[in-house]
């Protein structure tokens, strides 16, 4: 995974929607699409808590809020 795709997993497991995440990024919604495909494809996952689980059980999201 490229930085750029591991911060956009933290936004997503910090419950950001696609419209915060642009905000926060400053990309485009087409853009934050695009990884959230990329990173199903490469972890696996079929869905957004796929990709917090993965997230979680990698060490890049610790479960503390």
């Amino acid at each position: 995974m490229v930085e750029r795709e591991v911060f956009v997993l933290q936004l997503i497991c910090l419950e950001m929607i696609t419209p915060e995440i642009v905000a926060k990024t400053l990309l485009s919604p087409r853009t934050i699409e695009g990884y959230r495909k990329q990173l199903l494809q490469k972890t696996g996952a079929i869905n957004t808590a796929g990709l917090v689980l993965y997230a979680m059980c990698a060490g890049i999201v610790d479960c503390g809020k």
